[in-house]
């Protein structure tokens, strides 16, 4: 991330989530929420995973 010139502002998680996110794309406007909420303005997923209903994912915030 060196040369786009971001600031690492530090890691998010998800989940489990015991159904609660439907989708991916629940999973994503979620890590967008916990973001947002460290101030940053990107965020890059280093792991995620779907096991039944349950989604999980880690990310790294940068601002």
């Amino acid at each position: 991330m060196k040369h786009f010139k971001l600031t690492k502002v530090g890691p998010i998680s998800v989940g489990p989530s015991g159904g609660e996110f439907s989708s991916p794309s629940d999973l994503h406007d979620q890590l967008s929420k916990l973001a947002d909420e460290k101030g940053g303005k990107y965020y890059v997923i280093t792991a995620a995973r779907e096991h039944g209903p349950n989604f999980e994912a880690t990310a790294e915030v940068y601002k």
